[in-house]
């Protein structure tokens, strides 16, 4: 009977050492993504706009007012921080830039996806590109599904330019 407790007591610990981790990781990530929910949202209303469509990925939050048709944007890195805030009526175009970064082994070639940018064009030619970052390899783990959020972006932007004009 004592070795029955002891044996359970001895993998009670070992599965909580072995859970313990994840706890603090799924923590930790809550806590980034209000911190950039709370970011985002703040440049929203500060301005009197309204936040309609979000996302939150690992160090950045994008996030549109539909009805004023202004784009937010903020990413934050170890040493970094990046705002923009965007009126899409200023805006011409967009569209997608991804770097590459070859990689030689044995004797291939292989490429594998460096940064993906948001691309947006003013109509003014005074203006400058404004390059919205969703992907660096030397700030990100690896490429998840900000692909598929940046083509979703510049879908939902360029349709609504569509409708401005």
């Amino acid at each position: 009977m004592n070795t029955d407790f002891g044996s359970a007591l001895v993998c009670a610990v070992i599965l909580i050492i072995c859970i313990l981790p994840f706890v603090f990781l799924f923590r930790g990530k809550s806590k980034r993504q209000k911190k950039l929910f709370k970011v985002i949202k703040s440049m929203a209303t500060d301005n009197g706009y309204e936040l309609g469509k979000f996302e939150i990925f690992t160090n950045f939050a994008i996030g549109v007012d539909a009805k004023n048709n202004f784009l937010f944007f903020y990413k934050e890195g170890e040493n970094f921080a990046k705002e923009y805030r965007i009126a899409l009526n200023e805006i011409k175009d967009c569209k997608i830039i991804q770097t590459d970064k070859v990689i030689n082994r044995d004797k291939k070639r292989s490429f594998i996806v460096d940064k993906l940018e948001l691309n947006l064009l003013p109509f003014s030619a005074q203006g400058s590109e404004i390059s919205i970052e969703f992907f660096n390899t030397d700030d990100n783990l690896p490429l998840y599904s900000e692909l598929s959020s940046l083509k979703s972006w510049k879908e939902y932007i360029q349709k609504n330019l569509q409708i401005a004009a």
